[in-house]
């Protein structure tokens, strides 16, 4: 793949966890936006796969800028999907 940043939300869930997986495996680089409220040991597993874990507040668009700078894509997955 090439060097751009794809920067995807929802990827502590089941869907989002395996797209983060596949571009990662593919050799994309994947920065995750994350609630504060998501568990440390899937915080871990993304880091682990090689993803960037960015904490965020979602309604805070300060806390959300640094984030996606420089992402080439953006994609984000609801809580509902997958189920």
């Amino acid at each position: 793949m090439n060097d751009s940043t794809i920067v995807l939300a929802g990827a502590t869930g089941n869907l989002g966890g395996r797209i983060a997986g596949a571009q990662l495996a593919r050799g994309a680089t994947v920065r995750t936006l994350v609630r504060r409220s998501a568990g440390p040991e899937k915080l871990e597993l993304l880091r682990k796969l090689g993803a960037t874990v960015a904490v965020v507040n979602f309604s805070s668009v300060s806390e959300l800028t640094a984030p996606f700078s420089g992402a080439s894509c953006v994609g984000g997955v609801h809580p509902d999907a997958g189920h």
